[in-house]
């Protein structure tokens, strides 16, 4: 009798890990990674977002990780020290209808991590470049949101699950959250998601652009979502979004009931309501013709680049 509750103890304790690790999987976008094959400079060195090693006419097409943000960084209002810019803070929230549908314990662990994203400008000479993007996870520490990593955990009380959700978290992020293209001056790169398209919950792909003006120093965050096909991307909206400095998102997640079996939820049981909100823009001629490629070529991100420095600029003058 005990060894039979022992083992059903220990089975529903995977299974709820397993719906945490799902649950997670759909905020950083666990689906099949799609790597361009473009042509390009490629610097030495997995980790993508620095730019030390380009020079102001290149162009990186390599599929990369993002840096990590050193663990022990408290984030504020504003960007922490050693760094200018808090481009993105999002807690995952649940919806009324997903707490509905979520174990009590998912909730709580579902808002625990919040994924940050950090900038670092630098002025070289009379133009400023986009040093580093960098990524992480913080928790609540003493009160303080505090960048933490599954080796370098800070002290924080994170439960039975929390440190094996953070470490698969961690692991399932290199996968398909990937830079897809650098300049001195922009990082954009590809998150693979699970997202709710009217009922449905569909993999999808969120595609994000961080860039500074060279002239002004001005750093603008631009996100727009694609459909994904075998061999192509697809608009999925009718414009991208510009994000506002210091944005903090409230990051809310639909659960699919259908999607569970025996308590266990199929890997798109859970799903991103939506892309991160800000300004509509509307897309431009150019950028209809290089925004959704999926295979990435030089020209493409000298013109995508371009058009969104432009799109910003005029959305400043409105």
């Amino acid at each position: 009798m005990q060894l039979t509750r022992t083992i059903s103890l220990r089975f529903a304790g995977v299974g709820f890990l397993g719906s945490l690790l799902l649950l997670w999987c759909s905020l950083g976008g666990c689906c099949s990674v799609d790597r361009p094959d473009g042509t390009g400079f490629i610097p030495t060195g997995e980790n993508g977002g620095g730019s030390a090693d380009l020079k102001d006419t290149d162009i990186d097409l390599e599929s990369r990780t993002l840096p990590t943000i050193p663990a022990g960084t408290v984030i504020g209002k504003a960007a922490p020290e050693g760094w200018t810019h808090l481009i993105l803070f999002a807690t995952p929230t649940l919806t009324k209808e997903a707490l509905a549908e979520a174990p009590r314990t998912a909730a709580e662990y579902a808002r625990m991590f919040k994924f940050t994203l950090l900038a670092r400008t630098k002025k070289v000479g009379t133009t400023y470049r986009l040093d580093t993007l960098a990524r992480g996870f913080a928790v609540n520490l003493a009160g303080k949101e505090t960048v933490i990593n599954s080796k370098k955990t800070m002290g924080a009380r994170m439960g039975l699950f929390g440190n094996k959700i953070l470490t698969e978290n961690e692991k399932h992020f290199e996968a398909d959250v990937r830079q897809v293209a650098r300049t001195t001056t922009m990082v954009m790169f590809d998150a693979q998601a699970v997202m709710r398209q009217g009922t449905e919950h569909v993999k999808m792909v969120n595609r994000h652009a961080i860039l500074v003006d060279p002239t002004t120093g001005k750093v603008s965050t631009f996100v727009w979502l694609l459909s994904k096909s075998s061999d192509s991307y697809d608009f999925a909206d009718k414009a991208m979004q510009l994000l506002p400095e210091n944005m903090r998102e409230a990051r809310m997640l639909s659960v699919d009931r259908n999607k569970f079996v025996l308590g266990i939820p199929s890997p798109d049981a859970f799903a991103l309501w939506r892309i991160p909100q800000g300004k509509t823009i509307a897309y431009s001629e150019d950028l209809k013709k290089v925004a959704a490629s999926k295979e990435l070529k030089r020209e493409d991100i000298v013109t995508m680049e371009k058009a969104l420095l432009a799109a910003a600029s005029a959305a400043e003058k409105k």
